[in-house]
């Protein structure tokens, strides 16, 4: 196994997206197709981000410097997220609709989903 679990972070990044794609096209008339991409490689940062951040916030109360030694960590490493993030959207790969997507497709959508998802569970054979 990898260390960085990139296979794995695509399938459920993948999955997420898909799973929102009708919900963006409903309420923003819009979806980045470019949105799996960027979520795979800032996803294994954010919790590096969060971590110094929590530990930026805890050596405060400490030392100021060391605070600032930590903060810098904290920086590349979000200086890193929003060059992806703002990198990929200025790609322009945007899925754009004129007009939202109904509410009775959204339904359909989502059933649609959810027959697939019962249909591949009992065709999975059980785990112990």
């Amino acid at each position: 196994p990898s260390i960085l679990n990139w296979r794995e972070n695509f399938i459920t990044t993948t999955a997420a997206q898909i799973a929102v794609i009708p919900i963006l096209l409903h309420n923003f008339g819009n979806f980045s197709l470019t949105a799996p991409i960027s979520n795979l490689l800032v996803l294994e940062t954010v919790p590096l981000a969060m971590g110094f951040g929590f530990f930026v916030g805890t050596a405060g109360f400490v030392s100021y410097y060391l605070s600032l030694v930590l903060a810098w960590f904290t920086h590349l490493i979000l200086s890193y997220q929003i060059f992806i993030i703002t990198f990929t959207a200025k790609l322009g790969t945007s899925l754009l609709i004129d007009q939202a997507v109904s509410n009775a497709i959204l339904l359909a959508y989502y059933a649609l989903i959810i027959g697939f998802i019962i249909y591949a569970h009992r065709r999975t054979p059980a785990r112990n």
